[in-house]
């Protein structure tokens, strides 16, 4: 695993233990120990509330930071993790989008409407009263 000096992580399972990158700005968590496979799944799950500390080239210490508290769901807005300038990370609500699946199910909808009145009005009163 390669951990940017920025916090954002990659994962190459044939490097496991390497700088394949060859970038100055990553730093390398060892797969190869238990130790080292240990820190990348603490980094992986709680990830991006992580920090992290380097010996060289190598991170040694994985630190798990609070996590901020998940608000409440609030119909139609969208929950989403921002970092604020500070580096603090927050909730915070984003309108949702008008969905296109709302416009399709009221298309929807409104022919099932007039197939009913195809069906019920329409094609009786043509027939002599049977659909």
């Amino acid at each position: 695993m390669l951990i940017h000096k920025d916090g954002h992580y990659l994962v190459y399972s044939k490097y496991p233990n390497s700088n394949w990158l060859d970038d100055p700005d990553y730093f390398i968590l060892d797969e190869t120990t238990e130790e080292g496979i240990k820190m990348k799944s603490d980094y992986e799950e709680n990830y991006p509330f992580v920090s992290f500390e380097t010996e060289g080239d190598y991170v040694t210490v994985i630190h798990v930071l609070e996590k901020p508290e998940m608000p409440i769901p609030v119909e139609g807005k969208e929950i989403v993790l921002k970092k604020l300038e500070s580096g603090e990370w927050v909730y915070v609500y984003v309108d949702l989008p008008p969905d296109r699946f709302t416009k399709l199910e009221k298309k929807v909808i409104e022919q099932d409407a007039i197939i009913e009145d195809l069906l019920f009005n329409i094609v009786p009163s043509l027939t002599g009263g049977e659909a």
